[in-house]
């Protein structure tokens, strides 16, 4: 059964569509998903936009290690959905992706259609390595990522409990902070 999209799944949709340029991305219908594990054993479906990061620091996130891993650069679609859908009983849904406007936007589109949380880059996260310093994982937004800003909370309207006030403050600032880089931070030591 293909899902109806409400009416903010809708507006999602149209704005990855209409700002479509390398950060907001719309993959054809017919290309796919990743798929990495067994549904029929897992007991975490985890969704990401990162997979080669989220699958050499899956550790990190604490998740029982039975998991089903669906990854797709960008929007997903409504076929991505059959994965996160009907969970065994006790099982959790996950989405692991950046600090940034797409991967809050990815986030909400699910969340639209399938019981998910949040366990990508945030202050929790980042709060795991107190000893280094998480300004210089900072990367400047692009300007259309810039542009979702006033639409966001619209969109997300919890994007800043998700987050937390250090991650909005730099988002706020014209700054995201990518899985990669977070990844990275929680390796490090502190900085001389």
């Amino acid at each position: 059964m293909t899902p109806v999209p409400s009416n903010r799944a809708r507006e999602i949709e149209a704005w990855f569509r209409d700002h479509e340029n390398g950060e907001f991305v719309v993959a054809p219908s017919v290309q796919p998903s990743k798929l990495v594990g067994d549904r029929s054993t897992s007991r975490t479906v985890i969704y990401t936009t990162k997979l080669p990061c989220l699958l050499a620091n899956l550790s990190a996130f604490d998740v029982e290690h039975r998991v089903l891993i669906v990854a797709r650069a960008g929007l997903p679609i409504p076929t991505d959905l059959i994965h996160l859908n009907d969970l065994p009983v006790g099982a959790n849904c996950w989405f692991v992706g950046d600090a940034d406007p797409p991967c809050i936007l990815t986030f909400a589109w699910l969340r639209e259609h399938v019981a998910i949380g949040w366990l990508g880059v945030n202050d929790e996260l980042l709060n795991r390595n107190p000893t280094s310093d998480c300004g210089r994982l900072r990367i400047p937004m692009s300007d259309a990522e810039k542009l979702t800003m006033p639409v966001l909370a619209n969109l997300c309207p919890d994007f800043r409990d998700l987050l937390g006030p250090h991650c909005c403050q730099m988002l706020d600032g014209g700054f995201k902070i990518e899985l990669e880089g977070a990844m990275m931070h929680l390796r490090s030591g502190p900085v001389a």
